[in-house]
């Protein structure tokens, strides 16, 4: 059914005359900031809204990249990490980042409007797709708290420009955001929300990475040497009896590979230690009303740190039968069976339950008591089992993919309890971290939520 709203001709902003801008939903939530008592500007309480620029991207650079796919709702991420050597570093200095810099993501569906504040001691630089707010006169925590609020995010959604997915917002449209004085008083408090809850995401990334590199180190990947031939060979009874020609399949390096954990450590077929499954493949549109959904995590909700990021998730109608075996239980481990991130491996913890697990995506139930199933999720992520991974892995199609019989082959270094144990407990208290991180990033902008609401109620 259409939804009119008629807007008189005085009322028309100078340079917009879309009838997006003007929606009712937005126009109401701008009147209730307007509402709140004294207002100011992003403009004026921050003089530096650029954008950054376009990098020369080196992947043997020493500094990080920042694009719009690093950019989160109040925290970053490493997927598909860019970077930039020190050189072009040192002589570009548009898109360099500062400390306590607050960065926007300017451009592209389903990721304009995401902020955060560059909260890191650690230097990076962004493309022409983010933009940097730096020198304000109030907490940039406080304002990044209020730029994720719905009073934000309403902003954003009202002010960008262009159609068919090539949208964006300019310098200019972010400088006039309406920014109540109302939460001023009340800014450090906020900010230090913020503060304690990045403090809490550094921690849990320091939890993480000592976790997975010392599990590298364990392994030894750089222990083996590889046969340098500029050529190889196979015989035609594998070729038969794996069923594949095709040549990466029989590249040396990975016999050399299983070789060395047969040599050092006791070693298992993953059949033998997990089942695994393929996903659900919906079979109708999604239901648009979450009660009467069944959750699905996407391939997309698996982050880098093999967790489960619980936004945006589809829902499966109630009256649709699913077999069991589609549902993830804690301990599950995911990992991604076909397209672009194909060997993305992600965990259930304890939050995720009753939901589905979606096709391009196999499922595997640890079977063997000796086997903690957070330490092999972390195994399977590892440098070395992503490249024994990826000889099952072939392209099909237009797509890479494996199958379940090849990945069932998998050759899996059985490490003793204690190890297992130390790294999965790291793994625990990084996620532990996060999941503290957020609810004190949810406490900030609901903070600031709360007090521009009472200060409409007074008003």
């Amino acid at each position: 059914m259409a939804i009119w709203n008629t807007i008189r001709l005085s009322e028309i902003h100078p340079d917009r005359c879309d009838a997006e801008y003007f929606r009712k939903d937005y126009q109401d939530n701008i009147g209730n900031l307007q509402n709140s008592g004294e207002t100011s500007s992003l403009g004026k309480l921050f003089k530096y809204i650029n954008r950054g620029s376009q990098p020369f991207y080196d992947k043997s650079g020493t500094y990080k990249a920042l694009r719009s796919v690093n950019v989160g709702f109040m925290n970053f991420n490493e997927t598909r990490q860019e970077y930039v050597t020190e050189s072009f570093f040192k002589s570009n200095n548009r898109g360099k980042v500062q400390k306590d810099d607050i960065l926007i993501t300017s451009t592209g569906v389903g990721t304009l409007g995401r902020t955060s504040i560059w909260f890191k001691d650690e230097k990076a630089y962004c493309d022409g797709h983010i933009t940097i707010l730096r020198n304000g006169v109030i907490d940039p925590y406080c304002m990044t708290a209020f730029l994720n609020s719905k009073y934000g995010i309403t902003q954003f959604n009202q002010n960008y420009r262009g159609s068919s997915g090539q949208i964006e917002i300019y310098p200019y449209d972010l400088s006039k955001f309406i920014i109540p004085k109302c939460i001023l008083p009340f800014q450090t408090e906020i900010g230090d929300k913020l503060r304690a809850a990045f403090e809490l995401q550094r921690q849990s990334q320091t939890l993480y990475k000592k976790a997975t590199e010392l599990l590298e180190q364990v392994l030894g990947l750089d222990k083996i040497d590889y046969n340098k031939k500029n050529y190889y060979k196979t015989l035609n009874t594998t070729c038969v009896l794996e069923r594949i020609i095709d040549p990466k399949f029989h590249n040396p390096k990975f016999d050399q590979i299983v070789t060395f954990l047969k040599h050092n450590f006791n070693t298992i077929e993953l059949r033998k230690i997990a089942d695994i499954e393929y996903g659900y493949m919906p079979m109708q549109d999604y239901e648009l009303d979450k009660s009467k959904g069944i959750p699905l995590i996407r391939v997309t909700n698996i982050t880098q740190e093999l967790e489960i990021k619980m936004d945006d998730l589809k829902y499966i109608p109630n009256w649709v039968k699913v077999p069991p075996k589609k549902y993830v239980e804690k301990g599950d481990i995911l990992m991604v069976q076909c397209g672009d991130t194909t060997g993305k491996v992600g965990y259930i913890y304890e939050d995720v339950k009753n939901h589905l697990f979606p096709s391009f995506c196999f499922s595997l139930k640890v079977i063997d008591k000796r086997i903690n199933s957070l330490f092999l999720a972390a195994l399977l992520k590892s440098k070395l089992m992503q490249i024994l991974f990826d000889q099952t892995v072939m392209i099909n199609t237009v797509r890479p993919n494996t199958t379940k019989p090849r990945f069932e082959k998998l050759t899996i270094p059985i490490f003793d309890e204690d190890f297992q144990l130390k790294i999965s407990t790291m793994l625990i208290e990084s996620n532990i971290a996060k999941k503290q991180s957020l609810e004190l990033l949810a406490k900030a902008k609901n903070r600031v939520e709360q007090l521009i609401e009472e200060a409409i109620n007074k008003n």
